[in-house]
């Protein structure tokens, strides 16, 4: 086990502290290592006071949101985990059709809040699991559209433990990506368009209504696993569907027999047993299709 940092690990300066925090209480697959040190910082302050001291320590730091598209292994993170949990980072404000959410903002209450306040245009993104500020960093979507479409700016810490803002002009947003690199994202503005009440509501449950009819939530799972691509017919869950792997399991761990490209926790599923899975997927569909799947969800070993 790695040796305490030799930051001055005192609540005040940094927020609320842990030590060994249980991953498996943070991640939505419910499975994996601890966090040696876990911070969830109080304010900006105390967020920058932390990335500016870890910086000149030269000690890495991790950001976890809710932790739905992560898969960590038995040994954990050895990097300081940042939660941004506190109440001020979970601040909407509502103006006119924009929007700033904070980046600890559950995306399914972003989009429930909206919807009473007669916004609309956003109803894509119904079902989707976590925080706002993954979504950004991870530019999430679906049916062929991503949350940088709604974007206007966003608000982050820089690695050297500065605030700064910058407006999606001058930024990069690809399939599951973005250029924001290394920084911490705070606080998010979107551009929703004027829509009826009952309408924005209604898209909304119908949306959500057929991802939870053709998705997996029996059982906890990371989502999608592998990434699709514009390139190929067929996405990463039929070309797995395809090489007869829907229901295969290891130990715990299961590919859904509903979505091939989710794995489930199905019974106390150990990260290696998941592993297992996730290389099986990719040499099968290697050899079949001559593919190489690549991982949506970010796993550290």
């Amino acid at each position: 086990m790695p040796e305490r940092h030799s930051l001055s690990l005192d609540s005040p300066l940094y927020g609320r502290i842990s030590f060994n925090e249980p991953l498996s209480l943070h991640t939505s697959i419910k499975t994996g290592g601890p966090a040696f040190v876990w911070i969830e910082p109080g304010n900006r302050k105390q967020l920058c006071r932390l990335i500016k001291d870890a910086k000149n320590l030269e000690i890495s730091v991790f950001t976890i949101g809710e932790g739905c598209n992560i898969i960590v292994g038995n040994k954990g993170i050895s990097e300081i985990c940042v939660r941004l949990n506190a109440p001020c980072f979970k601040k909407i404000e509502f103006k006119g059709t924009s929007v700033k959410a904070g980046a600890g903002v559950s995306l399914s209450k972003l989009l429930i809040l909206a919807s009473e306040r007669s916004l609309g245009g956003y109803e894509f993104l119904a079902g989707i699991p976590g925080s706002v500020g993954g979504a950004v960093f991870g530019n999430a979507g679906a049916q062929k559209k991503s949350i940088s479409s709604l974007l206007t700016e966003v608000e982050f810490v820089t690695p050297d433990g500065r605030v700064k803002k910058a407006k999606k002009k001058n930024l990069k947003f690809g399939y599951r990506r973005s250029n924001l690199g290394a920084n911490i994202i705070t606080a998010a503005t979107f551009k929703f368009k004027r829509k009826s009440k009952k309408s924005a509501k209604s898209l909304l449950k119908k949306n959500l209504i057929k991802k939870r009819q053709t998705q997996d939530y029996t059982a906890p799972s990371a989502g999608c696993i592998f990434k699709n691509s514009g390139n190929r017919q067929l996405s990463a869950g039929e070309l797995i569907e395809a090489c007869g792997l829907k229901g295969k399991a290891c130990g715990g761990a299961q590919i859904s027999t509903r979505h091939a490209n989710f794995i489930i926790n199905k019974n106390n599923a150990k990260p290696k047993e998941i592993f297992s899975l996730i290389r099986l997927i990719k040499k099968r569909v290697k050899k079949a299709y001559g593919i190489k799947l690549e991982e949506e969800v970010k796993i550290i070993k």
